[in-house]
């Protein structure tokens, strides 16, 4: 056997013992995708995987505004307690000032992944946005919760108009604004709390890019704890 095994394997294996802890955790709460910190800290092989996985994705360099592997953790673990895999998480979710903020298209398919709420689109315009919201009852039917409705009026009065990326994009910014309105105002459960995306937290939205591989230790551990005691 191979003392120091390939990338590749090291991942895999890694990534089957979170996936063992999904499975596990899934018998222990029933329908609930999500993996919290404390069905990990009930299986130290799951805990000491996340670690590894945090570390070597934080070396990578492919992850912007990770400012060293702690901060991996906190987002790796912040997404499976939402039901989002690692890569995403990473990619989709900003702590800011201590509030969870996953991107708007996190946060829609998370509503539609609950098996519990639905949204539809209803209208879509430079100027508007429109989206329908439903919950599932216990005897299967959808029920219409109420809509949630965002326009360039409301974007005007919250000073949000003139910033850039309303003016590049002005629909998909609209429909951003109306989701997690939706979100906040008729099924809150879905997060358990409030929910923001980075743009309602004043974070700039640049297009990300790749960064140069982070000069760390090269044992993933070793740069969330430390060194070792000698």
């Amino acid at each position: 056997m191979q003392d120091n095994p390939e990338p590749y394997e090291t991942g895999m294996a890694m990534m089957e013992v979170l996936d063992q802890a999904v499975a596990q955790a899934d018998m222990d709460l029933g329908d609930t995708p999500a993996l919290t910190v404390w069905d990990l800290i009930r299986q130290p092989a799951a805990m000491k995987s996340l670690f590894e996985l945090a570390g070597i994705l934080y070396q990578s360099g492919l992850f912007k505004g990770l400012q060293d592997a702690k901060q991996s953790v906190a987002k790796i673990i912040a997404g499976l307690e939402l039901g989002i895999p690692p890569v995403q998480a990473l990619t989709n979710i900003d702590i800011i000032e201590g509030q969870i903020t996953p991107s708007a298209a996190s946060i829609a398919a998370l509503v539609n992944r609950s098996g519990k709420y639905r949204y539809k689109v209803r209208t879509l315009e430079d100027d508007i946005c429109i989206i329908d919201f439903f919950s599932k009852e216990f005897d299967g039917k959808m029920v219409h919760l109420g809509e949630s409705k965002f326009t360039m009026q409301d974007a005007l009065r919250a000073k949000l108009s003139n910033k850039g990326v309303w003016k590049q994009y002005p629909r998909n910014m609209l429909w951003a604004r109306a989701m997690t309105n939706g979100v906040r105002w008729m099924c809150p459960d879905v997060f358990s709390g409030k929910v923001y995306t980075p743009e309602e937290l004043g974070k700039d939205d640049k297009p990300r890019r790749l960064r140069k591989e982070n000069k760390v230790s090269k044992d993933p551990l070793e740069e969330v704890f430390g060194p070792a005691d000698s």
